[in-house]
């Protein structure tokens, strides 16, 4: 049974970049159309200790879901599978191979300007 077509299979790329603090405030500022009302960094707590895979694997669909229906159209099938598939790579991933790295999100609250 194919859930996704192979073409557009080939054709889904998403570059992901996390920017930090001062790039994402110099991103919104040229952009221009919001201001930033808030921003706060956000350390982000040793994922080994808090995430098991099933809930990593949701987290990422739930992120996910929209842009991969977008692009593929609506599939329960297919979206059931990549939460099976992301929960395996959320399991064998090692998350603490970069001690070193620390990680953290930036939240920010914007009003659009008129």
């Amino acid at each position: 049974m194919v859930l996704i077509d192979n073409e557009k299979l080939d054709s889904f790329y998403i570059p992901l970049y996390g920017p930090s603090e001062k790039e994402l405030r110099e991103i919104i500022e040229a952009e221009g159309s919001f201001s930033i009302d808030k921003m706060a960094v956000h350390e982000s707590p040793d994922q080994n200790d808090i995430v098991a895979p099933k809930t990593g694997a949701h987290a990422l669909r739930a992120v996910m879901e929209p842009i991969i229906a977008q692009h593929f159209g609506p599939s329960v099938d297919a979206m059931d599978e990549f939460s099976r598939v992301a929960e395996k790579l959320v399991e064998m991933s090692p998350l603490d191979a970069y001690p070193s790295k620390s990680s953290a999100f930036v939240a920010a609250s914007l009003t659009r300007r008129t």
